[in-house]
């Protein structure tokens, strides 16, 4: 028989449909609507390779996003592009830049939504707020 939390008890409190997680996670989501959308050019201190990876990356996560997330996100970018430099190079120390990279960017991208765990942590977005992803593909490359 599967063990329950006392009813009452703390843990009870904040566990299930109406505990205080997910008081918390509501009332997140509507802090981040309120705030400005994240960029669509990368910013300038991203490297060639991060600002590509922003601009194919960036239709996945804009309607997640907001603009003070754009550090987060670039980090995310720069990390990914690490990622790619290691997995190519011939170096002895790439294994440890490889694996230090790959940290990086799986405790970020859960963060923000880009791995399977960290989607499923976020509430589902209204449906008016969701776009086309043709429109935010498109918004990603204009310049």
């Amino acid at each position: 028989m599967k063990s329950s939390s006392a009813a009452g008890s703390a843990m009870a409190a904040r566990q299930g449909r109406y505990g205080q997680a997910a008081q918390d996670r509501a009332r997140s989501a509507t802090a981040s609507a309120t705030l400005p959308p994240l960029p669509v050019t990368p910013p300038d201190w991203l490297t060639p390779a991060a600002a590509a990876i922003w601009r194919e990356v960036l239709p996945h996560v804009i309607e997640r996003a907001a603009a003070p997330d754009a550090r987060l996100f670039g980090s995310w970018c720069i990390a990914s592009a690490e990622i790619t430099r290691w997995a190519t190079s011939q170096a002895k120390a790439a294994g440890e830049h490889l694996r230090a990279a790959q940290r990086i960017q799986l405790a970020i991208g859960n963060a923000l939504g880009l791995s399977p765990l960290g989607r499923a942590k976020l509430p589902p977005l209204p449906k008016e707020k969701q776009l086309d992803p043709r429109e935010a593909t498109i918004a990603s490359l204009v310049r």
